[in-house]
């Protein structure tokens, strides 16, 4: 990861210009092929803005990500872009805004190498992804689709959950698309630290032993269950061993519960 230090200011977008490259996105899918392409010539004058409230190190994100690879660096990007932009608040990196500008002017070649070389052919499939991965209409959508928001709440929630090395809970957030999605689209994840921690160290430990738990199936059985009980004030009561105790049988529950599926499945 990249040292952090105060730096020059990150420009964003404003809504008219977020929406003016959505609607020629749409027009125009095949610009985003174009390595050349300006996008200053869809804007007006004052859509490119500023504010000493983001701030990060001087230099672009194009300098950090690491192109070409696909899925296999996407922990070391968002360690990367985390590192880069650290000092955003979870309000600011939910600006579409924000991303809109980086996703086009700073990371246009990483995302078109990680998600636009293989629909190349497919118009439709094409203008998708590039609403999803360039913009974000929603809060969710951002966090989760985004090109590059997704690697900062990845690097953010790594951090929060193993400060120590997040590099490790990034492996295995990312060992699968359902992991991923499920953690990082379940906000009740985020309020409470110390349970973030405990459900972090659990699918470590399944990553490790390879229990069954990370399976598509048990694993949005436990999401579903310990994110009710993240969205109830019982959290804020709770120590970080009982919080540990909650999680760790809540998984235990699932798996027995998925063994007893399977064995009468068998018989």
């Amino acid at each position: 990861m990249i040292p952090y230090k105060a730096g020059e200011a990150v420009p964003f977008l404003s809504h008219g210009g977020v929406e003016r490259l959505r609607r020629h996105a749409m027009a125009f899918p095949g610009r985003y092929w174009d390595s050349d392409f300006d996008w200053r010539t869809v804007l007006k004058p004052n859509d490119v803005r500023s504010s000493n409230n983001i701030q990060r190190p001087r230099g672009s994100l194009a300098s950090v990500l690491i192109t070409g690879t696909g899925m296999a660096d996407d922990a070391r990007n968002a360690l990367a872009v985390y590192g880069s932009l650290r000092d955003l608040t979870p309000a600011q990196a939910a600006d579409e805004r924000l991303w809109s500008y980086l996703c086009h002017f700073e990371a246009h070649a990483y995302l078109q190498q990680r998600w636009l070389k293989d629909s190349v052919a497919d118009t439709a499939k094409a203008a998708r992804q590039i609403v999803q991965r360039y913009f974000g209409k929603n809060r969710r959508i951002r966090i989760s689709r985004n090109g590059v928001a997704r690697l900062w709440w990845m690097g953010h929630v790594a951090h929060r959950a193993f400060d120590q090395n997040p590099g490790i809970y990034l492996e295995a957030l990312l060992s699968r698309q359902d992991i991923h999605a499920n953690v990082i689209e379940r906000p009740s994840l985020f309020m409470n630290t110390r349970f973030l921690r405990a459900t972090a160290h659990r699918i470590v430990d399944s990553w490790y032993s390879q229990d069954g738990l990370l399976e598509r199936a048990p694993f949005r059985t436990w999401m579903r269950t310990l994110n009710l009980y993240g969205g109830t004030r019982l959290m804020d009561t709770l120590d970080e061993g009982a919080l540990q105790d909650l999680v760790y049988t809540h998984a235990e529950a699932v798996l027995q519960q998925a063994r007893c599926e399977s064995d009468a499945g068998n018989t």
